[in-house]
């Protein structure tokens, strides 16, 4: 996603000034290795301005609330392109029917003159404040999902609200 922040002469944010950074994740907790660190998985990057905050937050409370939890099953492979460790969930389809239920906040965002959320259901390493536990693979929980915010580019994401999921 690209950032539409831009800094004028005074160093304040100009154009979007009243936009922010928004991100919605979920932190997998291991169901087999109690402590094993595994990264964040983002379901989805948005801009928005901080007055529609309220109005999303119930949205999404609503939609994410009547969602059970569930198990996904982390592992590691080397990308054949460039050799590098990646980290792949195996079954995305929760995540992707999340997704889909979640469209009409991203409509609501679109309508209020700001681009849609960007959906991309993957394990995100930049979020993590720990290593990451080079055995993390297996069956994880995800429990609740939390929206972060922050207000320009170098700044760092800040907890909004949490939604949890049904038992």
């Amino acid at each position: 996603m690209l950032s539409r922040f831009a800094a004028g002469r005074s160093g304040k944010l100009n154009g979007t000034e009243q936009c922010r950074q928004y991100t919605l994740v979920t932190y997998p907790e291991a169901l087999n290795r109690p402590g094993t660190v595994a990264p964040p998985i983002e379901l989805a990057l948005f801009e928005a301005r901080e007055q529609m905050e309220e109005t999303m937050i119930r949205w999404m409370h609503r939609i994410i609330s009547s969602q059970q939890q569930f198990q996904l099953e982390l592992v590691q492979h080397v990308d054949s392109l460039t050799g590098q460790l990646q980290i792949a969930i195996l079954d995305k389809t929760l995540f992707q029917r999340l997704a889909g239920q979640l469209k009409v906040v991203s409509q609501y965002i679109n309508s209020c003159d700001c681009a849609e959320m960007h959906f991309n259901i993957r394990p995100n390493t930049r979020l993590l404040k720990n290593a990451i536990d080079p055995d993390f693979q297996g069956i994880y929980a995800i429990r609740e999902f939390h929206l972060l915010k922050k207000t320009h580019d170098f700044d760092t994401y800040q907890p909004v609200n949490v939604f949890a999921l049904r038992p």
